[in-house]
């Protein structure tokens, strides 16, 4: 907390000595990423179509930027790259040039809003693992920790955890739990009393990210 008329702040710390840190080189595994989609979704519940949210930045204003570079790129990527690329990915990366960003934006404008961690990876996590601290967490309490808040944004509640998915998993790993992944996430929302039909909308959301 920083008071600038003052010039005074204060740091709350925490000891996460007894998590094991996300490693984003090693990645994760399936019992990771359900942990974190539990522990994500009911963060996500707390800030949930908040008001008090409107004062924060969209996580979307950057992707026409994005399109930008990609259009620029994904020639090149291709003609170096894409002997080794499968059919299917090329195919939708030929779809996303032009207007692919509009279509990406509509598709999260479609999505209820939460508060976005705007760098949900492996590096910024810690995992509470019961061998290591030989303790007991509650049910009820996070058993992941996260870190460098830096960058939050408003944004769809899934964004933070389809990039996770996308950017943290072997795709073998993320192939065999995305759908347990998806269902433990929108299942600890409906357990907060959070409309349970939005689920088409935040199945849209994880497919265009991962």
């Amino acid at each position: 907390m920083t008071d600038w008329e003052a010039r005074r702040s204060v740091s709350l710390l925490e000891d996460l000595g007894s998590m094991r840190p996300g490693d984003q080189l090693k990645g994760a595994s399936a019992e990771d990423a359900i942990t974190a989609a539990r522990d994500w979704a009911r963060f996500n519940a707390t800030f949930w179509e908040n008001d008090q949210l409107e004062s924060l930045p969209e996580f979307t204003g950057g992707i026409d930027g994005l399109q930008d570079r990609f259009n620029d790129a994904w020639p090149a990527y291709v003609a170096q790259f894409g002997s080794d690329v499968p059919d299917e990915a090329i195919a939708i990366g030929a779809r996303l040039l032009g207007n692919g960003a509009k279509i990406v934006r509509y598709r999260l404008a479609e999505s209820p809003y939460a508060l976005c961690h705007g760098d949900f990876h492996l590096d910024n996590m810690f995992f509470f693992d019961a061998r290591s601290s030989h303790q007991e967490v509650p049910a009820d309490q996070p058993r992941i920790a996260v870190i460098d808040w830096t960058g939050i944004r408003k944004g769809p509640g899934l964004w933070d955890l389809s990039h996770l998915m996308c950017m943290g998993f072997e795709p073998e790993i993320r192939r065999s739990c995305e759908q347990d992944v998806l269902s433990t996430y929108c299942q600890t929302l409906a357990e907060t009393q959070l409309r349970a039909t939005r689920w088409k909308t935040l199945g849209g959301i994880t497919g265009c990210r991962c």
